[in-house]
């Protein structure tokens, strides 16, 4: 449960820099090659690129791109799936931009 604890506040990382940089693109590409470097820990490796392209595709839907944001939330619902995360599939599902 700890690891889970940590891989949700380092996929927070975007998020937080964005507010300084403003530059959301990159800080979510960084936070899907840190789900890559994890290979010591690939679950929670895994965990990290759903959640990251969950908020991702949740960004760009707030930004008024949701052709750009189903592909992304498509990959993080069946990885989610696939891990057991279904609070995570649950909140993808309420965007309602996925085809399951």
């Amino acid at each position: 449960m700890q690891v889970a604890a940590k891989v949700y506040d380092v996929g927070a990382i975007p998020i937080i820099w964005a507010r300084e940089t403003g530059d959301v693109e990159a800080q979510y590409q960084l936070s899907l090659s840190l789900g890559k470097v994890m290979a010591g820990f690939p679950v929670a490796g895994a965990m990290l690129a759903a959640r990251t392209r969950h908020w991702w595709g949740r960004a760009l839907i707030r930004r008024g791109e949701p052709e750009r944001a189903a592909p992304l939330l498509t990959d993080a619902r069946a990885a989610a799936l696939q891990l057991g995360m279904v609070g995570v599939v649950s909140q993808i599902d309420a965007l309602g931009k996925v085809s399951s």
